[in-house]
């Protein structure tokens, strides 16, 4: 469970002519992932070539996919749970597709065809609102034997400027905005010109027509209001096409996509002239089954387990019991493990949880966090239904610590508020609710109760790091695990000076006094009283370092202390988020029971505001900060990551099935 599926590499020789049939079966059993076969010699055996139906699946596949892509369809559940017979689609495919395609194609272009004229008349309603200002008819715009004109923007100088170059031009100034129009003789054009150009003149486009420019534009409006029209219709009936096939279509690229994947599978092979060598791995427990089943297939196959040759990449497989089983994405966010290290995933999440759980310890708040990831996974959003699911569970333990560790509701206490006795559900309600607070979040006792906590969690939570990088070190020789056990001696040497330091504390006195006679007395040093064990565990530790990773590692002696000093951000966040909530009750409370209707509503809509504020803040701080301690002070202790994915060679049908008689993949051939 702490560890990837144990995977065997095993080799498939055969005839050709049954190369299809155990394609096929490999690709239904789902358990396999085929090893790309490269020739290191011009003298070995070539790789394989695509199936007789390669070029036919290929141009059918980019025939939906531009369908799926004119019809904007994106993946979605199917329509009440639909799914199409693989043999049925297949059975009619072509003339479906090209069905399909001329529906689609012929409004798609017309809708195309439109929108290239509207964004043309668009174009020429931008630069008549131009014209218009100049207030010129139109029919003066065009080519004339001794004249030159130009048309553009310009400063509100550019008249002036012009006429020092030339008495012979005419300038027209727009009425509302600074556009020109400058008419020259020919002869003088080059150097109006390079005068305009000078003074970052801007030509406009010059428009072909003739009479008033804004009548010219009511008609382009006119023209464009009748194209918009009948694109809204266009898109209405590429809308209806889109809800008729919009399953039908993604359930042939799904069955298209699973015959590429076979028909191209070869290409990972090495192939004869009479036969196929196919290499893959599989998980050890499933090996026999799928041996039993090829040899049935074909008596004529040689199946046989492969030596794993030394250095060579073994694709990690994480598979973890029940529920962690959909959480593997916490691990992979990180990094695959590789295939001899451990799998992470279940302390990851379960410390992840914890974690959460204490910084943000409400009831109110956990319960809003288990409805959010409920809705998430039972939505099958996309793209969050595992992130759903850790939201749902770290709700579950937000809850309990709310409950039955802080007694909070929503930032305010149930009972008990040594402070602010008016501030709890049972003063607000009027209804005694005796739920106390084990842990007040707002007191110096509680706060030093929760730092001492966040250490004994993040002492536990490094030791299992430190034990399962010395498990991970025994393959290595006992030098490196004496190395590994010396980081582990010394973490318990800080954590007993800074146990002690904090044993006036109700939980860890009571550690303290039954744990004493292990312990032992303490010596001052610089003010701070250290155990002698800890004074023990720490010369040991030094040696096993110095010993197993070398005497620079003394230099890092520091690195379990901060490490420990990191989880006290735990208490700290609880602190924080608990303060602040309970800081706005008291400004915003006394509005709420206001005797003034208004200042009561305006308390209401201040409340739920901070409400969502801190429900944000503390959930994107809690998840963080949770996240931070797994990767960084855990993770570096023993994972190294930078594995392979498992991929087998299969597909998750969606918007098909395949029925146990049918024989759709044969039906090409």
């Amino acid at each position: 469970m702490l560890r990837p599926q144990r995977l065997t590499k095993f080799s498939v020789i055969g005839k050709k002519e049954d190369l299809k049939s155990v394609i096929e079966l490999i690709h239904s059993k789902g358990v396999t992932q085929l090893i790309e076969y490269i020739p290191e010699s011009d003298k070995d055996i070539p790789i394989g070539e695509p199936l007789g139906d390669a070029n036919w699946v290929s141009d059918n596949l980019l025939k939906i996919r531009s369908l799926k892509k004119l019809l904007n369809i994106e993946d979605i559940d199917p329509y009440n749970g639909k799914k199409f017979n693989e043999l049925e689609l297949l059975s009619n495919l072509d003339s479906r597709i090209t069905s399909m395609e001329l529906e689609v194609t012929r409004e798609s272009d017309s809708k195309a065809k439109i929108e290239k004229e509207l964004s043309s008349l668009r174009q020429k309603l931008d630069s008549l609102s131009l014209y218009t200002d100049l207030g010129l008819p139109l029919e003066l715009y065009q080519s004339y034997r001794s004249l030159d004109f130009f048309v553009g923007t310009g400063n509100k100088d550019l008249g002036q400027e012009i006429y020092k170059v030339t008495g012979n031009a005419v300038v027209v100034k727009g009425a509302h905005s600074n556009v020109y129009a400058v008419f020259v003789k020919k002869e003088e054009s080059k150097q109006i010109k390079d005068k305009l150009d000078a003074m970052g003149f801007s030509e406009i486009p010059v428009i072909e027509g003739s009479g008033d420019p804004e009548v010219e534009s009511n008609r382009i409006v006119s023209s464009i209001q009748k194209l918009e029209k009948k694109r809204k219709e266009l898109e209405t009936v590429l809308d209806n096409f889109k809800e008729k096939y919009s399953c039908e279509i993604l359930a042939i690229e799904e069955v298209l996509e699973i015959m590429s994947m076979k028909s191209f599978a070869p290409l990972d092979m090495a192939m004869g002239k009479q036969t196929f060598i196919l290499f893959g791995w599989i998980s050890a427990k499933n090996f026999d089954s799928l041996k039993t089943e090829l040899m049935e297939l074909s008596g004529s196959l040689a199946i046989e387990k492969v030596k794993i040759g030394k250095g060579e990449s073994i694709p990690t497989d994480l598979k973890n019991a029940s529920i962690f089983n959909r959480l593997n994405g916490i691990t992979e966010t990180y990094s695959i493990p590789l295939y001899h290290e451990f799998d992470p995933t279940i302390l990851f999440t379960t410390f992840f949880i914890i974690f959460f759980g204490l910084i943000v310890g409400d009831v109110g708040y956990g319960i809003a966090f288990m409805c959010l990831g409920a809705l998430l996974y039972i939505k099958k959003v996309k793209g969050f239904v595992e992130f759903g699911l850790l939201v749902f569970l770290s709700g579950i333990t937000t809850t309990l610590f709310g409950l039955f560790l802080y007694g909070d509701l929503l930032g305010i206490p149930f009972y008990q508020n040594a402070q602010y006795p008016d501030i709890t559900w049972s003063h607000l309600l009027g209804v005694n609710i005796p739920v106390n607070s084990v842990i007040d979040k707002l007191s110096p006792e509680g706060i030093i109760v929760l730092f001492a906590i966040s250490v004994l969690l993040g002492m536990l939570h490094l030791a299992i790091g430190f034990i399962i990088s010395i498990v991970n070190e025994a393959r290595h020789g006992a030098k490196h695990v004496m190395g590994r056990f010396g980081w582990l001696l010394l973490l318990f040497s800080v954590s007993l000076i800074i146990i002690r330091r904090l044993s006036t504390t109700p939980l860890i006195s009571f550690l303290w006094v039954h744990l004493f006679y292990i312990y032992g007395q303490s010596i001052g040093v610089i003010g701070i009283p250290v155990p002698y064990m800890s004074l023990i565990l720490l010369v040991m530790a030094i040696f096993l370092l110095v010993y197993g990773e070398g005497f620079l590692t003394i230099v890092e002696l520091v690195t379990p202390l901060s490490n420990l000093i990191s989880y006290l951000r735990i208490g700290a966040l609880a602190v924080a988020k608990g303060g602040l909530v309970f800081e706005f009750y008291v400004i915003l409370l006394p509005l709420i029971f206001s005797k003034n209707i208004g200042i009561m509503i305006a308390g209401l809509a201040l409340t739920i505001v901070a409400q969502l504020f801190m429900f944000f803040l503390g959930s994107l701080s809690a998840g963080i900060q949770a996240i931070r301690l797994n990767y960084v002070e855990f993770g570096t202790k023993f994972f190294k990551g930078g594995g392979i994915k498992f991929n087998p060679f299969s597909f998750i049908r969606k918007y098909s099935y395949k029925a146990a008689d049918d024989k759709a993949y044969k039906i090409v051939f």
